[in-house]
């Protein structure tokens, strides 16, 4: 009998990034019996237990062999395998999904590590030429992705990520306090969340703060919430330089999930001006708190946000600042947007995307 085999890679991470819960959700809805494939070294979550394979080998030495000398591909070929980080691993026979989540890889920019480019350059393309089909996560990336690899776009299924709001919804008064408390945050603040890195726009965010007018600076702190990730020293020197002339400007670090709802609806507004993004599952989450967007004037955010955000120019901190400011000082702009977020995120549910995905599947 046919067998779902799934990479386990983005769901025994130590901590979750984008595509670790994009994993989880996925899994969680689908209604197929499958295998999680993972190694001997792999520290898996309870909840995986009973469903986890482990390959008698360590990963790193697995993933070794598999760049040199090559190692046994798993599976049948009446499995089908979802490999859902961009590239095909393990090695399997099966018909394998393979999840391009963006082409950010492509840029010969600062927006992804070099380290990581060059692999990805190498390996996504090698992998969509054994997939039996290609999936992604919005119809800006599937466009690019059939005109960078010739893809007929029958052949690859977006597959949106949903909005868990069981996990994120509106905190009550006694949450947001505990979080507060927790992560040292200012009374009112501007807020970002994910990882510090040059994509996400970080030394934009801070320059657009910076700019706003003192009275505005004076009652609203800014909270950049989330792990450092690469290339941050430029916007490590600015953060000090504006701490040194007082500025309230928070960096807690990585935020447990449990947390982030807290986060979420105490803020006054979410600052989300990426550079580029593959899909921008923060500007839901904060819908879903109330809480109004203003994000990027680029095309996946367009088709994430609709007409429930402000939208910006992310390459100049001042029409950053204009947004902010809008918001601020507008409570009936801020209110309408908070209405038009409520109705944006029923567009977006783990449970029609996990319903898409079995469709793929029982296609193959």
């Amino acid at each position: 009998m046919a067998k779902l085999l799934i990479d386990a890679t983005p769901l025994v991470r130590a901590r979750f990034d984008g595509i670790s819960r994009y994993a989880q959700e996925l899994v969680a809805n689908l209604k197929q019996p499958y295998s999680l494939v993972g190694f001997i070294d792999d520290k898996v979550p309870a909840a995986y237990q009973p469903n986890f394979r482990k390959l008698p080998i360590p990963r790193r030495l697995y993933s070794l062999l598999n760049k040199t000398i090559g190692v046994p591909a798993i599976g049948s070929k009446d499995d089908v395998m979802l490999c859902l980080n961009f590239f095909e691993f393990p090695k399997s026979r099966a018909k394998k999904i393979i999840f391009v989540h963006d082409l950010a890889y492509l840029g010969d920019n600062d927006n992804v590590q070099t380290r990581n480019r060059w692999a990805l350059k190498q390996l996504v393309p090698e992998s969509i030429k054994r997939a039996a089909k290609v999936a992604t996560i919005s119809q800006v990336s599937a466009k690019l992705l059939a005109k960078t690899y010739g893809i007929k776009t029958e052949d690859i299924a977006i597959i949106y990520p949903g909005l868990d709001q069981n996990r994120v919804k509106k905190a009550s008064s006694a949450q947001i306090e505990k979080a507060r408390a927790k992560y040292g945050l200012p009374a009112k603040y501007i807020l970002f969340i994910g990882t510090l890195e040059p994509r996400k726009n970080i030394m934009g965010i801070i320059d657009a703060y910076a700019s706003l007018p003192h009275n505005l600076r004076q009652d609203y702190g800014l909270v950049l919430g989330g792990k450092f990730g690469w290339h941050d020293q430029a916007f490590s020197e600015r953060l000090a330089q504006l701490r040194a002339e007082g500025q309230a400007i928070v960096t807690p670090g990585y935020i447990d999930d449990n947390d982030l709802a807290a986060l979420y609806t105490g803020a006054s507004v979410l600052a989300f001006p990426s550079i580029d993004e593959g899909f921008g599952i923060p500007a839901l989450e904060a819908m879903a708190c109330d809480v109004p967007v203003v994000t990027s004037d680029i095309e996946v955010l367009r088709e994430v946000a609709g007409p429930a955000a402000i939208f910006t120019n992310p390459h100049d901190p001042k029409s950053i600042a204009t947004g902010l400011e809008k918001v601020l000082t507008d409570s009936k702009l801020a209110a309408e947007l908070v209405q038009k977020g409520r109705a944006r995120i029923k567009h977006f549910t783990w449970s029609a995307s996990a319903a898409e995905l079995q469709s793929v599947i029982d296609k193959l």
